[in-house]
């Protein structure tokens, strides 16, 4: 009686074959191109050239030919039967109707055997091409599927979805982990830096705002020396955005200004990121593109006065840097926004060389024009902020004056021709012994359009209006103190000054305002640091 033919997968996804045309349950005891047909392991064939010499190819399997049927056993209507048949005798009857029997056997077992091995041959193939998909779907094409499998491995026909490991590269794995919008993976940490504009009516086109980093929020120990990692960033877009850092102190605060593409008005969730803790990288800053938007010069006055000619750095692209004069180490101190100059009231100046030169970036005559600068005056005293003045001559001066009381006004001198000089003040007084933000914007048309104090807006009130007694329009720029005809210097401040800037356009109020916020440190605020898994 015949045995059923049971084929569960092809050698190529066993692990375990044994000798070639050995015993066999299924074709996963056979060797890789080998099927098991009728308990033994049969070698695959496309035709009879690929079998042994006493085998021959039927349907895809390498099958012994069955033995041919005895000589005197032949079938009716074979050739050679002779006349005489029916004269056998009863015994010779019965013996060649088994040997009919027989042949008829044999017939039935090959077509069987056919039918067999076409269906083995089948089922071969869609193994095949399951057991290629799944090598192609996880391995390089250089390697075979049975050089990725363990031995152990037990498969079947529908062993197709057992996964091998991946060998894709360890990054492919984080997007299931890391925030989609992560902007680069070499920068492991990152905070969210929201701004505070809700008090304004207008939106802030490429402001310059500072970002103070202190701890436990921001991670110093995981930043690089100097923060020459810190990237900005901006939502959406990904654009990395300008920044200088103006003092790095891992152990207290840190001040960073980054250059801010747009801050919307409120209601407001603008936002932008700082990555950091990259190792590896180098330092990206630009304080020329910081400070491009309309900035002519900007002092942040944290160098030290006695390291000699142009120590103190102009951050603007045109690089007005400026010397020192009667200042030494010391006068280098503490100030709102990291270190500012103390200025005597005798002698100190900061001379900005070569400001004063006709064509020269700071030879602004008759506007538009906005100084603005951080005053910490010693009590109530007197004194010129920054200055391109000659005694009574035109040009401009930004000062602390006293007027009507024993306080100090804000006050700003301009000669918007040669021969006239116009003197504006504040009714408000500033703050001694305090950090006041002041301003002044002026127009095209030489009249100052606001007074500032702490960003808020004042009306200029015109004090006295002269004629100039000279010209100087050659004169240079000066801060904590202005020039005499003879090359000397009078009407010096006593007090600290910090972030001097001057402007070839007249802002905003809500710009200055938000001037007025960033220099408190309260238009950013720094959340906690994410840091990826």
């Amino acid at each position: 009686m015949r045995r059923p033919i049971t084929i569960l997968a092809t050698c190529a996804l066993a692990f375990a074959c044994r000798e070639p045309a050995g015993p066999c349950n299924a074709s996963a005891d056979c060797l890789a191109d080998e099927v098991c047909v009728q308990e033994r392991c049969r070698k695959v064939c496309n035709s009879g050239g690929d079998c042994p010499a006493d085998q021959f190819c039927v349907e895809g399997a390498c099958l012994e030919q069955p033995a041919p049927p005895a000589a005197d056993a032949t079938l009716p209507g074979d050739a050679g039967v002779d006349s005489g048949a029916d004269a056998q005798s009863p015994d010779s009857s019965t013996e060649d109707s088994s040997a009919v029997d027989a042949q008829m056997t044999d017939r039935e077992t090959t077509d069987t055997l056919v039918a067999d091995v076409l269906a083995a041959d089948t089922l071969v193939a869609d193994v095949r091409q399951a057991d290629s998909h799944q090598v192609d779907s996880h391995m390089p094409d250089t390697r075979t599927a049975d050089a990725q499998r363990p031995d152990t491995l037990e498969r079947d026909a529908s062993a197709a979805d057992v996964s091998l490991p991946d060998t894709s590269p360890a990054d492919s794995a984080r997007p299931d982990v890391v925030p989609p919008d992560w902007w680069n993976l070499e920068w492991p940490l990152r905070s969210r830096l929201s701004f505070n504009n809700d008090a304004q009516q207008e939106a802030l086109e490429n402001f310059p705002a500072l970002v103070v980093l202190t701890a436990p929020a921001f991670v110093y120990d995981r930043a690089s020396v100097g923060g020459r990692d810190l990237r900005f960033i901006e939502p959406g877009s990904g654009q990395v955005l300008a920044h200088e850092v103006e003092l790095w102190d891992e152990g207290a605060t840190s001040y960073v200004w980054v250059k801010v593409p747009r801050i919307d008005p409120s209601p407001s969730s603008d936002f932008i990121w700082l990555y950091y803790g990259n190792p590896s990288t180098v330092d990206a800053q630009d304080p020329a593109a910081v400070w491009s938007n309309g900035y002519v010069s900007v002092w942040h006055l944290g160098d030290n006065p006695a390291a000699g000619d142009g120590a103190i750095k102009d951050s603007a692209a045109e690089q007005q840097h400026g010397t020192a004069l009667g200042m030494n180490h010391s006068d280098l101190v503490e100030a709102l926004i990291g270190e500012g100059l103390d200025f005597d009231g005798a002698n100190d100046v900061v001379d900005i060389e070569g400001s004063g030169a006709a064509g020269a970036p700071l030879d602004i005559v008759g506007g538009p024009m906005t100084l603005s600068s951080l005053v910490r005056p010693d009590g109530n005293s007197e004194g010129t902020i920054i200055a391109k003045r000659v005694e009574w001559s035109a040009q401009w001066q930004l000062q602390a004056q006293k007027y009507d009381s024993a306080e100090s006004s804000l006050s700003f001198l301009w000669g918007p021709s040669q021969a006239e000089q116009n003197n504006w003040r504040t009714d408000v007084t500033l703050v001694a012994d305090s950090w006041n933000h002041v301003a002044v914007t002026v127009a095209a048309d030489g009249i100052p359009r606001s007074l500032y104090i702490d960003g808020e807006a004042l009306i200029p009130v015109l004090e006295s209006s002269a004629s100039a007694t000279s010209e100087h329009y050659d004169v240079d720029v000066a801060i904590g103190a202005r020039w005499t005809s003879s090359g000397g210097t009078l009407w010096h401040l006593t007090g600290l000054l910090d972030e001097v800037r001057v402007s070839s356009v007249a802002r905003t109020d809500a710009w200055m305002a938000a001037e007025h916020l960033a220099a408190t440190g309260a238009l950013v605020s720094v959340e906690a640091a994410e840091q990826l898994p």
